[in-house]
């Protein structure tokens, strides 16, 4: 019946994709602007690339996102 819930205390888009990929994580919910910060950020900026691979479902809520992320957080970040 489920699965269970992965919080964060804060948001961080570096500690958002570990938890992606830690965690199989498969519904993510949350703002177009944290959307944006996960799917614009600069994996050079990163020593790690994360798998977000078995994210299915990412809706939003609040204004357009003007990309698609599906392309972005379907390959390793």
């Amino acid at each position: 019946m489920g699965r269970p819930q992965v919080l964060l205390k804060e948001w961080d888009p570096e500690a958002a994709l570990q938890a992606i990929e830690d965690h199989g994580v498969t519904y993510l919910f949350t703002i177009p602007t944290m959307l944006y910060d996960l799917v614009n950020r600069d994996p050079a900026d990163s020593e790690d690339a994360y798998d977000a691979a078995s994210l299915q479902y990412a809706p939003t809520d609040g204004q357009n996102v003007p990309v698609d992320p599906r392309s972005t957080l379907s390959s390793p970040m």
